[in-house]
């Protein structure tokens, strides 16, 4: 059974990941996408807890404090809090707000949030696949617009192939 993840990364738009494990994650994001912000069931959140070498439960979210104040310069492991939100757009705008505070202060970790079923139901459907996201931008490339994404290419991506234009040029 994997998890369904969403990530955010700044002025990026959110992609669609599946992970086997908690402890995947970090490879699974890589380091060329943080600061970053995951996004999973609040149910889900136990799995990481389970992992405390890798990750760091840092509770329940307070109304009064944004997400910065709790996952923000604390920790080398993964912190992880229930974000509680009721307000879907409060949710988006807590993300945002977390990643350009961490884009501020010169972090570059992954921040791990469990919002309702709702919310996730919203986040997953408003989100790109992996496979998708992965094309190269259009920005100064006349190959962008014929290149289409393979099934399972996210996978092979992280496994095998690089993050360079070169690759895409050579694919």
């Amino acid at each position: 059974m994997s998890i369904q993840c969403v990530l955010y990364c700044r002025d990026k738009q959110p992609v669609r990941l599946e992970i086997d494990v908690p402890a995947t994650l970090r490879t699974t994001v890589g380091t060329d996408r943080l600061p970053a912000a995951i996004v999973v069931r609040a149910e889900e959140l136990k799995l990481f807890g389970e992992c405390a070498a890798l990750f760091e439960n840092r509770r329940k979210k307070n109304e009064g404090k944004g997400l910065s104040e709790y996952l923000l310069g604390k920790s080398k492991r993964i912190p992880f809090i229930d974000a509680d939100y009721i307000d879907y757009g409060r949710l988006i705008s807590g993300i945002d707000t977390l990643l350009q505070n961490a884009k501020d202060a010169d972090e570059h970790g992954i921040y791990l949030l469990g919002v309702s079923g709702e919310h996730f139901q919203k986040i997953w459907s408003g989100s790109l696949p992996e496979d998708i996201s992965l094309r190269p931008s259009s920005q100064g490339n006349d190959l962008a617009h014929v290149i289409s994404s393979l099934p399972g290419e996210a996978l092979l991506k992280r496994s095998f192939w690089g993050t360079t234009e070169s690759y895409h040029l050579v694919r």
